[in-house]
Formats: structure tokens, sequence, C-alpha cells
């Protein structure tokens, strides 16, 4: 059971770093402890869509109780890119974390992709305030990317998203 859960991780994190270029080593997310809340990455999840046995997406995820959740890292496997598949993947995730009444998710985006997150998305930038306001969680962050938030406050299900969905699973 054990090495099965292994090769499963490892597999699903093969994902973002073959993916994204500018993170050399992915896995120290995952596993890493500290006693300072800014190092400490326990508590992440790695949520993943497969294709039967190929990981077509992944994101690490991490809740902090029902005000917040954050989305530090997600990528898409280069085949599969332009495809919706990201979309699928955090679509999900918004329901799930819905249901879990969770209000908002947040996450680090680089200058590049802001507009990305923001239209295709529906996540928005931050404000001074609301940052300050969440201030005490300690969320992944990297130099030189913007907060984005989206309030997940009645996530509905579209049908374009679960059709995707069923036919890349």
């Amino acid at each position: 059971m054990w090495s099965w859960f292994q090769l499963r991780f490892q597999l699903s994190i093969s994902v973002p770093s073959a993916s994204n270029k500018r993170v050399n080593n992915f896995s120290f997310i995952s596993i890493s402890r500290s006693k300072f809340k800014r190092l400490d990455f326990r508590g992440f999840y790695i949520m993943a869509l497969q294709k039967d046995d190929e990981f077509v997406c992944a994101a690490t995820v991490r809740i902090h109780g029902h005000k917040v959740a954050e989305m530090p890292l997600v990528a898409t496997a280069f085949k599969y890119r332009r495809q919706g598949m990201c979309q699928v993947l955090v679509h999900e995730l918004e329901k799930m974390l819905s249901q879990l009444h969770v209000e908002r998710l947040v996450l680090p985006a680089i200058s590049e992709r802001s507009e990305l997150w923001q239209s295709l998305f529906g996540f928005s930038e931050m404000s001074s305030a609301e940052r300050l306001e969440l201030l005490r969680f300690p969320f992944l962050g990297f130099q030189g990317t913007t907060m984005f938030q989206k309030i997940l406050s009645k996530i509905i299900p579209r049908m374009e998203m679960r059709g995707k969905f069923a036919g890349a699973s």
C-alpha cells in the first residue's frame, strides 16, 4: 500500500515539475516541515486530473478552515495544454471547496498569467485590505507574484465543464 501511494505521489508531482520550468524540485513542498509557519508545507494535498493512467493536470491545495484555501501551484502536462483541462480541475476543486463551505480560494500568479486567472477563471486581484485580513494564514507565495482570490459562495456546476470532464476520464 505504501509503495502504491509513493508511486501515485511521484506521478502526480511529475506533471507540475515537467511543465513548470521555474520549479526545480517540486517534491519538497509536500514533505517539508518547519517550525516557521511560512516554511511549513504540511497540510498540502495534490489534486490531479487523470486520463487512464496518465496525469493530465495537477494542483497543490491547502485548506485553512472555512475561511480560505490556497492553490499555490497548478500545471498541465504539455500535450494537454489549451484543451481546458486546467479549467476542469479548478472547477472541480471549487465545487469541492464550496461543499466544504470554504469561503474563498487564493493563489499567487505571475504577471504573465494574471489576465488568464481573471478572464478565464474568474479570480480577482486581492486588495491590500484583503491581504491584511488573511495575514494570519501561512500562504505559500513566490517573489514577483500577485495574490488573486475567488469567492466561492454558491459555485454552480456548468454543463460544459461536466462534459469536458467526462471526456477527459
